[in-house]
């Protein structure tokens, strides 16, 4: 028959026992406070993290995680967190969940099943819920009677159950797991044992109560009416005696009235509810049923308790109730003992050992607990031990006297502490007592240094040992005999007894030292108020390490216990540490230190775990108290007691046994831009491009969630090396990794996690994280993007070289432009360096000429004028009358040329612009023929002007002056006895003008060098230096003036001045 439908009317015929289930919730639970003393009781409902407060079973599965049905969904909790499986992760149909049971398939029998009211399966395995699609059909449906399709055949679910046990029922099938097909079916006259399907054994049994059997591994029990146990063998029924706890009850005759089973099936475990007293159910050796006490008046009637189970691991219980959720107890470690005075009488700081299992107390208060029936007793002494304390230190001597200090006294009580017998003044404030092993006892003050006293001289007085540099003193403890360590304000130091000499230790300067440990000589451990701790190693000072919250840096003292272990009370817990961990811990430190300063590669430091134990363990407050001595006293009785703002805190530090964080690591969800994966697996495959991506990760732990210390590394390589990667650490409130994004390809996320004392005793999980590439970082796009790339290379040369040839061209368009350029600079310059060496030439011969043309005449003139007197006293007047014309004419001879000299040099040198206008040559032929006429006339020459009247020109004056100057001097000097004329013409529209005479020839290398172009002409050149500088003035002149000259040689000299135009003809006569 179809199973969902089995189980509605299963719901149906039991809505009158929910109805008294729910009656009995309003029961009073008030009268618990023997439980809570033992244990500490968490309740957990629908505001704390359940989908709802109906739990019909409780199972925990191989890895730790405790399981939960309620019609919410499957919930799963780690001891931190819920978890609920429901439709919105998974693919069922129905979230309400009804049974948990082991599973068909064998052979493992760890392996567990939740069933909903769909007739959907979910395994439970690695932490998680996954939907087995296949178990109904091939396993369920395969269970005889139910694939036969019987109605009212039910699997069974533990006990209590959702079964009323009037229905119908006819086939009660008990799965036992632990392998293949093993199975029982209960029908109400016989027993049928199945093993890997098929039938093993057939008793014949006749009970009317399918709720009374429950199997313990492969067993089958049932608990009769008459409150025993009958086992059901192969071929037999069997009476079972029971032992244990539950016969030692006082009251208990017989299990039949006020007596309930829970029979947890899925995790194999069978519980007796007695008289309010829980007990835990287990066939022994024997054959028989033994019980352990759990729970002491715990009413689970009134609480609707339906279902429990049972972590032997952790001392916890499980307690799932119809109505009110999930209740966890967890045994007390810890044990607060508090008087029962006011809460300021219940802060405690010093005490002593009093009794076995008692301490006394500065304000003369002995608590303790009974030995027998360990409750605590409270007494008081003689007020008198009371009076002036200040709690903050006290001592017993090996007399048994008592020392208690009060602000500047000390005072000395007998044994009994009811009689006083000192009160020593110090006259300063006492600071700390300590007694050593020597019959002394040392007494730190506050300004006033370190005292003595001999407690075996009860009239000693205290003696002043040395007042530097014990300034505020805060610890003193022996160090070995003769060596005493004094802790104060500033640091520690170590006095030597006999010598009387202190030397402060190494690496405490300045540190307020609280509380000193000797564990052995070389071997002493140290607190400080806010530094940390530390171990003085054999004369090396090493800083421990602290936890993750740095409650450890102000440690008030240090306790070690039989087991090898530390214990530190602090400001906000007590921490537990294994003493070869900080051994281990402090000699590789110094080692890598040593190998730091030897500039060699130091090795990387182990993980050191703490245990934490906050008030969920039992304590009153987190705040212990410290800065008093002693800070703790162990007690011959096994007890340890701290003291704190709440009461002592006593516990048997042997026997704690608290759970470690030592469960694997899950890795539950990973959600990301896109969407959530429920069950990813250890490999998980992201989108491209993922954005937000965290990673949920759940381990199983019921202790305090501070003892949770994970961290995380990201890596792209396997081959890490844990001890030297940088982790970054994971709150234990969240366990969540979260990344902004991710890139392409693969990565290994590590997560590490602290599994509890030992050095780097680690677990690490690897998650292989797969993100496809983005488009452009496929191999085609690569190989697309390497060929675009070569193409665009290729164009970019192709380009460049076209860019490079066209800036060749330019460039060697712009060299031959500036050649040409710098050619025609050079040709400039060489025509500037020939003109400058013309004009130097020019000057040279200028000085020349005014030497030959000047100083000669004026020595002629002078040795002329010279004559004169003579001749005037001689009388003869006609020839001084003579040489003052030829002076006249001489002195404007001179004149003109001296004229004509300079006008020309201005011109050259100075760079004198000319000034171009109408000239009429005849008027000025016929005025510079003035100037040479008596010359011309004393030689016998004859001067002809044949210049027409109205002939003008367009030039300088001064130039063509000089020119015409110049040719006239020079026929003047080379014609004797003949004729010089002077005509102008028109030829070819050009105007000629002819200076000829009949004198001496011109050599023909000088007619040639005047028929030269004006540009080819050097004045430099050989025939030029020849020539005189009248005409070579006559070329220069020409040049500028723009006239052509042209010589030609016949019967005269011709000398042709050539105009290039006419610039127009005068019709005035010229006189």
């Amino acid at each position: 028959m179809d199973l969902r439908c089995t189980h509605l009317l299963m719901y149906r015929f039991c809505f009158l026992l929910f109805i008294g289930f729910i009656l009995t919730c309003l029961c009073d639970v008030k009268a618990q406070h023997a439980l809570m003393e033992r244990y500490i009781v968490k309740q957990y409902t629908d505001d704390s993290g359940l989908p709802q407060n109906s739990v019909k079973n409780v199972a925990g599965d191989k890895d730790g995680f405790i399981w939960l049905t309620t019609e919410g969904g499957l919930v799963r909790y780690d001891g931190q967190r819920f978890y609920t499986f429901d439709k919105s992760n998974l693919p069922i149909s129905e979230s309400r969940f009804y049974i948990i049971q082991p599973s068909l398939k064998g052979p493992d029998q760890n392996i567990l099943y939740a069933g909903s009211d769909g007739a959907e399966f979910v395994r439970i395995e690695n932490g998680r819920a996954v939907v087995d699609p296949d178990y109904y059909s091939t396993k369920i449906n395969k269970l005889p009677f139910i694939k036969d399709g019987y109605q009212f055949t039910y699997l069974a679910s533990g006990t209590p159950s959702l079964l009323n046990s009037n229905a119908s029922q006819k086939h009660y099938v008990i799965p036992t797991g632990q392998g293949e097909g093993n199975f029982y079916i209960c029908d109400f006259n016989q027993i049928t044992h199945y093993r890997n399907w098929q039938k093993k054994s057939q008793t014949r049994y006749t009970r009317p109560n399918f709720l009374n059997y429950f199997t313990i591994g492969q067993r089958l029990f049932y608990f009769e009416s008459d409150g025993t146990f009958s086992r059901i063998d192969q071929d037999s029924v069997a009476r079972v005696k029971i032992e244990g706890a539950i016969l030692k009850e006082p009251g208990v005759k017989n299990l039949r009235d006020g007596s309930r089973i829970y029979w947890n099936h899925a995790s194999d475990q069978v519980f007796m509810y007695v008289n309010g007293n829980l007990y835990l159910v287990k066939e022994n050796g024997k054959g028989e049923l033994d019980t352990s006490l759990l729970l002491r008046k715990f009413d689970l009637v009134g609480r609707n308790i339906h279902c429990i189970y049972f972590s032997k691991s952790g001392n916890t219980l499980f307690l799932g109730s119809m109505t009110q959720g999930l209740f966890v107890l967890a045994k007390q470690l810890f044990e607060p003992l508090t008087t029962k005075g006011s809460e300021e009488e219940n802060v405690f700081y010093a005490q002593t050992a009093f009794e076995e299992n008692a301490v006394l107390t500065p304000r003369g208060i002995i608590l303790g607990k009974n030995k027998e029936t360990g409750q605590v007793f409270e007494r008081k002494l003689n007020p008198v031990i009371a009076s002036g304390d200040d709690g903050r230190s006290m001592l017993t001597d090996q007399k048994k006297f008592l020392y208690i200090k009060a602000g500047e006294f000390l005072n000395r009580f007998d044994a009994s502490g009811k009689k006083l017998l000192n009160r020593w003044d110090l006259k300063d404030e006492i600071k700390q007592i300590y007694a050593d092993t020597d019959e002394t006892i040392w007494i730190g003050l506050k300004n006033m240094g370190l005292y003595s006293l001999r407690y075996n001289e009860p009239t000693d007085e205290p003696q002043l040992f040395q007042k530097e540099p014990f300034f505020r003193v805060s610890f003193i403890q022996s160090k070995k005999p003769g060596i005493l360590l004094v802790g104060t304000e500033k640091g520690l130091f170590e006095a030597n007894l006999d010598t009387k000499k202190a030397k402060l230790i190494p690496g405490t300067k300045g540190v307020f030292i609280k509380s000193i440990y000797v564990s052995n000589p070389g071997e002493i451990w140290i607190t400080t108020r806010e530094d940390g701790l530390f171990l003085y190693l054999n004369d090396k000072i090493v800083r421990l390490p602290l936890d993750n919250n740095k409650y450890l840096s102000g440690a008030h003292c240090i306790v070690e216990d039989q087991n090898g272990f530390l214990w530190l009370p602090t400001n906000k817990g007590l921490f537990q540490a294994q003493k070869r961990d900080l051994l281990h811990y402090a000699n590789l430190k110094i080692m890598s230190d040593e190998k730091r300063n030897m500039t060699e590669k130091s090795e990387a430091l182990p993980d050191v775990f703490y245990q934490y134990y906050n008030k969920d363990y039992g304590f009153l407050t987190n705040e212990f108290n410290g800065g008093c001595t002693p800070c703790a006293v162990r007690l011959s009785g096994g007890y340890l007691s701290f003291p704190s703002l709440k009461g002592l805190i006593w516990f048997k530090p042997e026997e704690i046994t608290a759970p470690l964080p030592n469960a694997l690591i899950f890795l539950d969800r990973m959600e990301h831009s896109e969407g959530l994966v429920s069950s990813p697996g250890d490999t998980v495959h992201l989108p491209v491009n993922p954005q937000r991506i965290n990673f949920h990760f759940s381990t199983p732990y019921f202790g305090n969630i501070e003892n949770l210390s994970l961290s995380y590394i990201l890596s792209d390589r396997e081959d890490i090396e844990p001890e030297l990667a940088r982790w970054i650490p994971i709150s234990g409130h969240e366990l969540t990794v979260s990344f902004s994004s991710l890139g392409s390809g693969e990565h290994i996320l590590y997560i590490k996690k602290k599994q509890g004392f030992g050095l780097n005793n680690v677990s690490i999980k690897k998650i292989r994280i797969i993100v496809p590439p983005l488009w452009y970082e496929t191999w085609w796009a690569r190989v697309s993007f390497l060929l675009i790339l070569f193409a665009a290379v290729y164009g970019y040369n192709l380009i460049r070289l076209y860019q490079i040839r066209q800036k060749n061209r330019r460039l060697e368009l712009q060299i031959i432009k500036r050649t040409r350029i710098l050619n025609r600079t050079l040709s400039e310059l060489e025509v500037s360096q020939k003109e400058v060496n013309r004009q130097l030439y020019m000057m040279s011969r200028l000085l020349t000429s005014m030497t030959h043309d000047i100083q000669s005449p004026l020595n002629y003139l002078m040795l002329t004028s010279g004559k004169i007197p003579e001749l005037i006293e001689k009388g003869n007047l006609s020839m001084v009358s003579e040489i003052g014309e030829v002076i006249s004419q001489s002195s404007r001879h001179m004149s003109g040329l001296m004229k004509d000299l300079l006008d020309y040099i201005k011109t050259h040198v100075y760079g004198k612009s000319m000034k171009f206008e109408d000239i009429n040559l005849k008027s000025l032929v016929e005025s510079k023929y003035e100037v040479f006429k008596s010359a011309t006339e004393s030689e016998g020459n004859r001067f002809v002007n044949l210049v027409p009247d109205n002939f003008i020109v367009f030039s300088d004056y001064q130039m063509l002056a000089i020119m015409i100057h110049n040719l006239m001097d020079n026929a003047t000097k080379f014609t004797k006895g003949g004729f010089i004329q002077i005509s102008a013409e028109i030829v070819k529209g050009r105007m000629n003008l002819t200076v000829s005479n009949s004198g001496i020839p011109m050599p023909a290398e000088q007619i040639q060098m005047f028929n030269e172009e004006g540009k080819d002409f050097n004045p430099s050149s050989t025939i030029a230096r020849k020539t005189g500088l009248g005409l070579l003035i006559i070329k220069e002149i020409a040049v500028l003036i723009n006239v052509r000259l042209s010589v030609s040689q016949t019967d005269t000299t011709d000398f042709r001045l050539i105009f290039n135009e006419i610039t127009s003809f005068s019709s005035k006569p010229l006189f």
